[in-house]
């Protein structure tokens, strides 16, 4: 994946003081590191950045570009035009999957914030995807859009690479209705939710993060009994296990242990993870739902569900299948599914 920064400073911007890569080495940097560490396969992304910002000549606040407006709101349209219009020439868009727009660290956020746009028609091609950042402005937090006026953390770098696979590949939130005890999605867990952790071991796959060959997909007409590594460290050992329910549900058993982006997870934490992916799901946030330990309330602190993970001795039932975790350790858990009646 090719990904485009895009430098620029406007009338109502902050003037450049340093290059964009020096603004910005520690968010790139994050993104480059923790992605080139997920990906097992042959994934290899790439950030490209001019050595100066850009001139822009319209006042960026006027496009109303925040957190909450959609790609289709105008103001993020005529941006996403006006934009193209005036860096096209300067820029070489080739081969480029997915835009990211920055202006110079301490631009008022009432000016600019983080923003979904589509749609970048260049001389090279079209663009389907892209977004504007948070600036590193560490005044002015409160000028954040609502509800990020309660998020003053998107500025760190965790929240560039959340909005990243929001814009950049199409992944949705995933906690569901908050504090539900029967819509509650994934919790707070995973990268797509609003505590952190890594992606889901379903969504690495589909990445081509955790490549096939990583993956148990069972037939269960007889009891398996398969081990797994932790889905966030890297490793080419088999990550996943998928047992197919339909051709558009399945339940995905992921091993969860201190690495990558759940490197400081509490030790209640660790654990077998157990859901259900269901393609037919039209709730946001829901398309991805844990299958819950019944030996104990997983609502427990320090997040929402996250003490949802199965322990060695533990099982759950779900769509006719019994999960039952044998063994667990530094190495993973070993999993057995059976079919029951």
């Amino acid at each position: 994946m090719k990904v485009q920064v895009v430098p620029i400073f406007a009338p109502d911007s902050a003037k450049p003081q340093r290059s964009p890569r020096e603004d910005y080495e520690v968010y790139l940097d994050f993104m480059q590191t923790w992605l080139e560490y997920s990906a097992d396969g042959d994934s290899k992304i790439e950030f490209r950045v001019p050595q100066n910002y850009l001139p822009f000549s319209k006042n960026l606040e006027a496009y109303n570009l925040t957190h909450t407006n959609n790609w289709d709101n105008p103001g993020n349209v005529n941006f996403a035009k006006d934009l193209i219009s005036e860096v096209d020439s300067k820029i070489d868009f080739s081969g480029t999957d997915a835009v990211l727009v920055i202006v110079p660290s301490g631009t008022p956020h009432k000016v600019f914030e983080q923003a979904v746009l589509k749609n970048f028609t260049t001389a090279e091609g079209k663009i389907n995807s892209g977004g504007t950042t948070t600036p590193l402005t560490l005044t002015g937090l409160s000028d954040l859009d609502s509800p990020s006026k309660t998020m003053s953390n998107l500025i760190i770098p965790y929240w560039w690479l959340h909005e990243f696979f929001h814009v950049g590949v199409g992944f949705l939130d995933h906690h569901g209705p908050m504090g539900s005890k029967d819509k509650y999605g994934f919790g707070e867990w995973t990268l797509m939710s609003m505590n952190g952790g890594d992606l889901s071991a379903w969504e690495k796959w589909i990445l081509g993060f955790i490549t096939d060959a990583q993956v148990h997909c069972l037939n269960t007409n007889a009891p398996q009994t398969r081990w797994i590594a932790p889905s966030s460290v890297k490793t080419k050992e088999k990550k996943l296990i998928v047992i197919p329910i339909t051709q558009t549900k399945g339940i995905i058993i992921e091993s969860i242990r201190p690495a990558g982006l759940y490197y400081k997870i509490p030790k209640a934490s660790n654990g077998v993870l157990v859901y259900v992916a269901d393609l037919e799901v039209r709730d946001p946030g829901l398309e991805l739902k844990l299958v819950l330990p019944t030996t104990r309330e997983p609502d427990q602190p320090p997040t929402w569900l996250s003490q949802a993970t199965l322990q060695a001795g533990e099982s759950v039932i779900s769509n006719g299948h019994k999960i039952t975790i044998v063994e667990s350790g530094t190495f993973g858990d070993v999993v057995k599914v059976e079919k029951i009646s």
